[in-house]
Order: structure tokens, then sequence, then C-alpha cells
């Protein structure tokens, strides 16, 4: 399916278990980048249907990743899925603030991931 998803994470095992699920979703067109500023760089150049994103990265995390996207005129609309080591209350609710489209708490299974995507494209997989 022709879906352009960027994924941003630092950890390079993580980028393969996402890219595996995508895969399983016959979603296939995948770029990635290694930290939100290249995400938020690559998303003023191409256009993407869905943006995963790590919460921790090194220059731009994916909280500051995620306000820059809400307030570009252009990618505000994008949905987006974190991904976080962290699920307490709090960053829950900061990110519910920005308009996260999905938050997905790590370690977690490809099924949880794949329901996150399913529910912000749903007619993949």
């Amino acid at each position: 399916m022709a879906i352009p998803i960027l994924i941003a994470d630092d950890l390079e095992s993580l980028l393969k278990l996402v890219r595996s699920v995508l895969r399983e979703l016959r979603l296939e067109q995948v770029d990635e980048a290694e930290d939100g500023q290249a995400a938020l760089s690559m998303l003023e150049k191409t256009r993407y249907s869905l943006l995963i994103a790590d919460w921790n990265m090194p220059r731009m995390d994916g909280l500051a990743l995620l306000k820059a996207v809400r307030e570009h005129e252009t990618l505000k609309t994008m949905p987006v899925i974190m991904l976080t080591g962290d699920g307490t209350r709090d960053h829950v609710i900061e990110a519910a603030k920005l308009g996260i489209s999905g938050f997905v708490v790590k370690p977690f299974t490809p099924e949880a991931l794949a329901a996150a995507v399913r529910r912000v494209i749903p007619a993949s997989g």
C-alpha cells in the first residue's frame, strides 16, 4: 500500500521492529530519521501520511517534534503515534493536549503497534 510513513527513533533495533510491523500491514513506503530535528526536516520536504516518533531522542525529543508538527501549517493534521518507555499519566496528558493520534508504551508487542497504526490508517492490515 502506498502510504508514506516516517519513523523517528535513535535506536536501530526499534526502527527494525517498527519497520517489520509496518511491513506486516503491507505498509512499505517507510523512511527513517535518527532524531526529531532530522524528522522535522524530512517532514518539511516530503509528504507523509503518518509519523511514528520515539519520545526520547537526542537533539529534539518526540514531544518537541509533536509541538513543531502541530504548529506547522501543512503538517498540523498529520497523524502522530508516540512511542515511549514512560507511560506515566503526565506524559499521556502532555501528548494528548498536543493532539497525539496514538500512544504506545515500550516495551510493546507488534500487535499493540499494529493496532495503533490501524486506528489512524484504517485501510492498513
